[in-house]
């Protein structure tokens, strides 16, 4: 998934990408269509003349690609008031795409749920209503094209990419239309390696400075994955990706991959420090969102300075707010928003060196869950978004209140398909509360029930936790299912609490097929009963 999401989304662009955004936002907030027109129309011209298209991605995946409402109806307006236009059909497809993925998530298919899916679903397919209509008025408009490569990737349209290349490096000559025609035929999406391969050695030719081995890169990091590249490829493939990368040092296609070729192979300090720079400065993590955000998290952990790990945060967050401004529904970077001013006032936590000592105000706490509650038009089908929203119900009560957070757990495994990992980590989390519930030496001040219900909560939440991961075992199609690792360990424990337990007769007699979590949907929850947002 990370791969298609650096291949299509917004912002895959090579770091020197320059363009004034705010003439653009001026047009799109004034509903000035005519504008809009000309001067699309002008950029497409420009990039018929120089071969150069990154100034139309800069305005689609910026401006377009957004969950910004207004823009968003704009949009729709636009496509009204210019039926044949191919730049506002472009515009209304790519707004479609992004609303379409964040509905949908990252997850496998069979983790997905079923509200996911179907949200994705009605989203894609107007997106490739307006994609047909874009791309019939004007084939040599790249991001028609563009969105073209993309609904034949998902399905919505015969996976065929050769034809719409080959008009496309007729007119305008480049790299990023090869390299999302080569992602049409992933073999995730039902094509092959071998099929991708081919496309690299037919067409990368025809684009001046690139070639079959700069196309291939991409491939490598696809088949072996950006975290897991150095575990599961061999020594020798390594070795060859590193030899193309400095072969190619100046090649702006790789600028991403040499990025995260040198951060998993070099850990020294010194090497660390040199990329925190070019992580910052240079914005490479924007190719991907979550590594971007990963990368700047481990930035502010590794370096024992206090004033680095403060900048590191500050920095993230700064760009962080960059993106809401034209993306402001984004759950994925509102979560970013949102953990980083959480974690920051807890940051000794993960460091051992306390940076600050504010504690969040009554304000503070409102308007964080504020974000989180708007973040839900989109991330409502988001596993992590209501892990979220359980750590932000219980900053006034206790991490041990379970009950608080109830609709929160629930929602969090049904939405991760209770996905085995997801829900041994939540394990984990209630093993250790049940254990701290039930030490008497411990006092607990701020339970919003009586410490006896919240024991009994937590060893109840136990009891069917346990019996998720035994279902979800026995759907496995190998023995140990749980690992050797930290997981054994947790199931173990929550056995033990099992077994022992004679409290939770429901959660021990319900059926096998009736044991996973049923969502509570998120327009049915009372969140002022709550006391918030």
């Amino acid at each position: 998934m990370k791969y298609f999401l650096c291949t299509f989304l917004a912002f895959c662009l090579p770091a020197y990408a320059k363009v004034d955004l705010n003439e653009f936002r001026r047009m799109i907030d004034a509903k000035d269509f005519a504008a809009l027109e000309r001067s699309i129309g002008e950029r497409h011209e420009n990039a018929l003349k120089t071969g150069n298209s990154i100034d139309l991605w800069k305005i689609y995946g910026t401006l377009f690609q957004t969950t910004h409402p207004q823009r968003r109806a704009a949009i729709q307006e636009w496509t009204n008031a210019y039926p044949t236009s191919a730049y506002a059909h472009s515009a209304a497809a790519w707004m479609y795409v992004k609303s379409g993925w964040l509905y949908r998530g990252e997850r496998i298919v069979s983790e997905t749920s079923p509200e996911a899916m179907r949200a994705f679903q009605f989203n894609m397919n107007k997106a490739n209503e307006h994609t047909l209509t874009a791309y019939e008025q004007l084939p040599t408009f790249i991001p028609a094209s563009d969105a073209v490569f993309l609904m034949q990737q998902i399905g919505q349209q015969r996976r065929n990419p050769e034809p719409v290349l080959d008009v496309v490096l007729d007119s305008i000559p480049n790299s990023r239309s090869v390299a999302k025609a080569v992602s049409v035929m992933a073999p995730e999406w039902g094509g092959s390696r071998r099929k991708q391969e081919r496309l690299c050695n037919i067409y990368a030719v025809e684009v001046s400075g690139y070639n079959a081995e700069i196309c291939k890169v991409s491939l490598f990091f696809a088949k072996y994955g950006i975290y897991y590249f150095t575990i599961n490829a061999s020594k020798r493939e390594i070795a060859q990706i590193k030899t193309v990368l400095e072969k190619y040092a100046d090649a702006p296609e790789l600028e991403y991959w040499r990025y995260v070729f040198s951060l998993a192979t070099d850990r020294s300090f010194e090497n660390l420090r040199r990329l925190q720079k070019l992580h910052f400065d240079e914005n490479y993590g924007i190719h991907d969102h979550e590594y971007y955000a990963g990368n700047g998290m481990r930035y502010a952990r590794i370096d024992r300075d206090p004033q680095v790990i403060v900048q590191s945060y500050l920095n993230l967050k700064d760009y962080a707010d960059q993106i809401l401004k034209d993306d402001p529904l984004n759950y994925e970077w509102l979560e970013i928003a949102i953990l980083h001013e959480l974690e920051f006032r807890h940051l000794d936590h993960y460091t051992g060196i306390s940076v600050s000592e504010t504690i969040l105000t009554d304000g503070q706490l409102k308007q964080l869950r504020r974000m989180w509650y708007d973040a839900m038009v989109y991330g409502r089908f988001d596993s992590d978004m209501w892990i979220l929203g359980g750590q932000l119900a219980t900053v006034r009560t206790d991490f041990h209140d379970v009950k608080s957070k109830q609709i929160f757990t629930q929602n969090r495994l049904y939405y991760s398909g209770h996905n085995l990992d997801t829900t041994l980590e939540y394990l984990a989390q209630i093993n250790l509360i049940h254990k701290q519930l039930s030490n008497p030496e411990l006092t607990y001040d701020k339970l919003s029930s009586s410490r006896e219900d919240a024991i009994e909560t937590a060893e109840c939440d136990i009891v069917r936790a346990v019996r998720i991961v035994e279902k979800r075992c026995s759907e496995m199609s190998y023995a140990n299912c749980i690992g050797t690792n930290n997981h054994g360990r947790t199931f173990e424990q929550g056995q033990q609490i099992s077994r022992k337990s004679t409290q939770c007769l429901t959660e021990h007699r319900m059926p096998l097929d009736a044991i996973l979590y049923e969502p509570v949907p998120f327009d049915q929850i009372d969140f002022q009963a709550m006391g918030w947002p």
